[in-house]
């Protein structure tokens, strides 16, 4: 026997970590795919894209870091800064907003 053997606690905390860093990964990717959609389905009178945004999310797989896109929109005279992705993912907005910028278009996925 060597002495560069792994013990059975070592295996497992490696492919755990490896395993949500695959989680992370893949909710990344599903999430550009979603925002990627929503840019092109969305009203473009009313919506216009500002920039992408850094953000981190704490989820079950660890700290998610992406970036989204962030728009401008123009309403009944008014303008707001909104997040699509966020609104239709429903990260702490009402559904009045949703309904607003989305009108119900939750095809995506």
């Amino acid at each position: 026997m060597t002495n560069n053997v792994m013990k059975f606690n070592d295996l497992e905390e490696k492919m755990w970590k490896k395993k949500m860093q695959e989680g992370l990964d893949e909710l990344r990717n599903q999430w550009r795919r979603i925002d990627n959609q929503l840019l092109k389905d969305k009203d473009n009178e009313e919506l216009e894209v500002k920039d992408f945004q850094k953000t981190t999310i704490k989820c079950k797989f660890g700290d998610l870091e992406f970036y989204r896109r962030r728009y401008k929109l123009t309403k009944n005279g008014e303008t707001k800064i909104v997040y699509l992705l966020d609104i239709y993912l429903e990260l702490g907005y009402s559904g009045h907003i949703v309904e607003l910028v989305l009108r119900g278009n939750r095809k995506i996925i």
